[in-house]
Order: structure tokens, then sequence, then C-alpha cells
């Protein structure tokens, strides 16, 4: 977490400057890499749902780097909550978009849940896997319904 660098395909900037947090801040991402940042555990009221929103950047080649976004029920050991889930999040990308994300209540109501954002790359044989900034993340709210 912190500013950006501005690497040439990365933000210059957060999208709520100064800082957010991203792949590798400073520089471009490299090959096996596998990192998260969670949230910590907060409650969700029974009979509650509640809406996932972020600003994100997201800039990967093609060939097997993607970002993803799970809930995860913090009482059953972080186990991700099916359905709730963005997958094989890639692009080139140059601006900040605002994405959500539902949670009913069925599925979230009356539990204690945490936010997991991941990033992995592959090995890295691809010839350019230097020039390639990752998964930038801003604005980071939940909202009850």
């Amino acid at each position: 977490m912190g500013a950006p660098s501005g690497v040439v395909s990365g933000p210059v900037a957060a999208n709520s400057i100064p800082n957010c947090a991203g792949t590798n801040i400073g520089d471009y991402y490299t090959g096996n890499v596998d990192v998260s940042l969670v949230s910590p555990a907060f409650f969700i009221p029974e009979e509650s749902g509640a809406t996932l929103s972020y600003r994100q950047l997201i800039d990967t080649d093609a060939g097997g780097d993607f970002g993803s976004v799970r809930v995860l029920n913090a009482d059953l050991g972080d186990a991700p909550i099916a359905g709730l889930e963005i997958t094989n999040i890639e692009g080139l990308g140059v601006v900040w978009n605002l994405e959500t994300l539902n949670m009913p209540s069925s599925l979230v109501g009356g539990k204690n849940i945490k936010v997991e954002f991941r990033f992995q790359s592959d090995d890295g044989d691809v010839p350019d896997d230097d020039v390639w900034a990752g998964f930038y993340i801003d604005d980071v709210l939940v909202e009850l319904d």
C-alpha cells in the first residue's frame, strides 16, 4: 500500500489520493506472484445483505495473470462463500473503474465475513512479462442493504 509510482502502464496516482493498494506499488509485477489483501473480519447483521464497492485498475498480460475478489466466512476458517466471488479479472487498464458485488442476506446475514483481493501471475515465460502493472484497489466500501 502507498502511492503508486506511475510506471508506464500503471496508475499515476491512487483514485483517492494519496494511497491505494497494489500488486507492486512501485514497479511492474514479476512471474510467480500470488498475493492477497484481506480485510479484518466484520459482522453482517442477521437478515441483512450488503453491497461491496471498490475502485480497481488492472493491467495484466492475457497469458494467465489475473485478479480475483472473494468473500470469506471468518466463522469457518476463512472458507470462501460460494457465489460471492469475481474471478479472472484481467485487462489493459488505464483508468480506475467502479466495481460492485451484491452480497444477499441469505449468504452473509448473521456472519462474520472478510473480503479478499488476490492477484496471481504465471511463471513469467512470456517475454514481455515485466511490463505490466498488476492489480490496484482503492475506495473499498461495504454498505448494508
